[in-house]
């Protein structure tokens, strides 16, 4: 994200602000609080996703203030990524809890949307879990919320976006690699390749070779984990 994006993030600010769309407004600072993150501009990015904060309070439909609070929580957990474990696992956990809000039969928020979240939600807990650096590192935590985000693909007929259920996938390989559980390991990681080849993520694509080669080598196929180690190396 450059200075340009955030200055076009700006603009359409002031479309939202006539008549009053609270919905947009608390998008657009949320999306705008993230992109100073990337940039390294802390103290804006907080204030940015306060404001989102505060405009999200005002959205009149529940379901849709719901899943907006849901979303603002949501994008605030980078910002204390390695500031706090605390807060990061604090507003994941209030970002589920609003997204659990929604009314399954809702009309402002498909279904589809809302498992969507739930999904990405449970997948970060189980990866916040799973952090070597966290003093609350655990294991058997992050195992259950990485279950109960596959058992949400059950809960719709539909699909959730095939970049949630690659992201997924990749935690999964990553954290069964890291339990020495290679077999599974392997399982995810190549389903993900195969999802990632129609929806092109080179980072995820980079990362799941990196792992197959490890996982493969975990079960004596050196042959197979070379393959990967050359494809990473590409």
């Amino acid at each position: 994200m450059t200075i340009k994006s955030i200055g076009n993030i700006k603009q359409s600010e002031r479309v939202g602000d006539e008549p009053k769309d609270y919905e947009t407004l608390s998008s657009l600072c949320s999306r705008r609080g993230a992109s100073y993150d990337e940039l390294g501009l802390y103290d804006e990015s907080l204030k940015e996703h306060e404001a989102a904060a505060e405009y999200m309070k005002l959205i009149a439909e529940p379901d849709k203030r719901h899943y907006q609070a849901s979303l603002v929580y949501y994008n605030m957990t980078p910002y204390y990524q390695d500031r706090s474990n605390e807060k990061v696992l604090y507003y994941l956990k209030k970002s589920r809890e609003e997204v659990l809000k929604i009314n399954n039969n809702s009309k402002d928020i498909p279904l589809e949307k809302k498992i969507d979240m739930l999904v990405s939600i449970n997948m970060n807990l189980g990866i916040h879990y799973r952090d070597r650096n966290n003093k609350g590192r655990n294991v058997k935590l992050s195992e259950f919320h990485f279950m109960e985000a596959l058992k949400q693909f059950d809960l719709v007929k539909g699909d959730v976006l095939p970049n949630t259920k690659i992201d997924l996938y990749q935690a999964l390989q990553e954290f069964y690699q890291m339990k020495k559980d290679y077999k599974k390991a392997i399982e995810y990681g190549e389903n993900m390749l195969i999802l990632e080849k129609s929806n092109s993520m080179p980072y995820n694509r980079r990362v799941g070779y990196m792992v197959l080669a490890k996982s493969y080598l975990g079960i004596g196929d050196h042959s197979t984990s070379q393959k990967y180690l050359d494809l990473f190396q590409n």
